[in-house]
């Protein structure tokens, strides 16, 4: 005769939980047991007296703390662990700088140094990243002290200062690591003739050397004001990037030329790629109007 015995489990009494004086669970400490939590027309839970390793006591339900739950359901702190873990996940290695905007949508500004770093060791610690066979299949590694971004960006700050605009992270030594004393903000310019030239380059050795050790000056940009290098064969260049130049010479009015409105026939002054016909806003409303406006 079989008996299914599956069809009664229901009625079987259910195993209590128990912890002990001094049991560790998570960071807590059991420090009180035989404790209830009320709960209004039941009987209480069982629960037990905690305290954490930041000081706090607590008191929490005995099948959240050895109940059949996962771990990450399971009470381990008085609170702080949570916390932690929700900081961790909304800033970048403590390297952000607070939200920007307003509103749910805001985000938070990373530390301008974070995308370099992130860069650097994807190239050498990833074999996915699609320049891995440039640095780390070549034995190029990022030192151990970097790994933490947090010095890496007080090194940098501390050895190099502040990126200059359009820059980027260089090593000095082509085939070294990335380490204090072998790194270096370099322009494109700079960043072309520190690169590796393939074997089937044809160059002479004379001149692949003047290409690799040419002189450089420093140069105080008109626009921005921050010092750059430039080759010291180009005497003219006054500006670190396109932008600055244009802005310049949008700010000193070098372009600038007499124009005549369509309009009202009156003289203005306006930059000569500019195609604006009018003088002001209504005698461009009038012209258009009149049907009149010049396409």
């Amino acid at each position: 005769m079989v008996v299914h015995i599956t069809r009664y489990t229901w009625c079987m009494p259910k195993l209590k939980l128990f912890v002990s004086l001094g049991q560790r669970i998570g960071r807590g400490v059991v420090i009180e047991t035989d404790l209830r939590i009320p709960r209004p027309g039941r009987v209480g839970l069982r629960a037990a007296k905690l305290r954490c390793d930041c000081g706090n006591e607590y008191v929490s339900a005995l099948q959240a703390l050895v109940g059949e739950r996962p771990d990450n359901q399971r009470c381990l702190s008085c609170g702080c662990l949570r916390r932690e873990n929700q900081i961790a996940a909304v800033t970048n290695h403590g390297m952000n700088r607070g939200k920007h905007g307003r509103g749910p949508h805001a985000r938070m500004q990373r530390h301008p140094l974070i995308k370099i770093w992130e860069g650097m060791l994807h190239r050498c610690e990833f074999p996915n990243d699609p320049f891995y066979y440039c640095y780390g299949g070549r034995g190029i590694t990022v030192c151990k002290r970097w790994h933490d971004p947090r010095l890496f960006a007080e090194d940098i700050d501390r050895l190099l200062g502040p990126r200059p605009q359009s820059w980027t992270l260089d090593r000095i030594e082509n085939d070294g690591n990335y380490e204090p004393g072998n790194v270096r903000w370099a322009s494109p310019a700079m960043q072309a003739a520190n690169r590796r030239r393939p074997d089937s380059q044809k160059l002479s050795n004379a001149v692949a050397e003047t290409w690799v050790n040419r002189e450089y000056r420093t140069v105080t940009c008109e626009q921005c004001r921050i010092e750059f290098q430039t080759r010291a064969v180009d005497p003219d260049v006054r500006f670190c990037s396109k932008k600055c130049k244009a802005k310049h010479r949008r700010d000193s009015g070098v372009d600038d030329i007499e124009k005549i409105c369509h309009q009202c026939g009156g003289s203005f002054t306006r930059n000569r790629y500019d195609k604006v016909r009018h003088c002001s806003q209504s005698c461009a409303a009038k012209c258009q109007h009149a049907g009149n406006c010049p396409v």
